[in-house]
C-alpha cells in the first residue's frame, strides 16, 4: 500500500508546492520506504530532487513541525 503526499501544499503559498512524497505504508515483500521527489503541478512532472531541493524540503518540514508544535502548545 502506498501513500502519496505533497508536503509543500498550501493554497495560500503555491510557490512551496514543489515536492511529492511516496510512502510505502505496508508491504508483504520487503521493508517500508519513503521517496521524496520534485513536483511541477502546472505540468504534472515528477522528477528527482537536486541537493538544493533536498535542503529546501528539509527546511520546509522543520518549519511546519515548529508551527505545529506552536499550535499544539496553545
Amino acid at each position: 500500500m502506498l501513500g502519496l503526499s505533497r508536503p509543500g501544499y498550501d493554497p495560500r503559498k503555491p510557490e512551496q508546492d514543489k515536492y511529492f512524497t511516496i510512502n510505502c505504508l505496508k508491504s508483504r515483500t520487503g521493508p517500508s520506504f519513503t521517496i521524496d521527489l520534485s513536483w511541477s503541478g502546472l505540468r504534472g512532472n515528477i522528477g528527482e530532487l537536486s541537493y538544493e531541493e533536498e535542503a529546501e524540503l528539509k527546511q520546509l518540514r522543520d518549519k511546519k513541525q515548529a508551527e505545529k508544535a506552536t499550535e499544539d502548545s496553545w
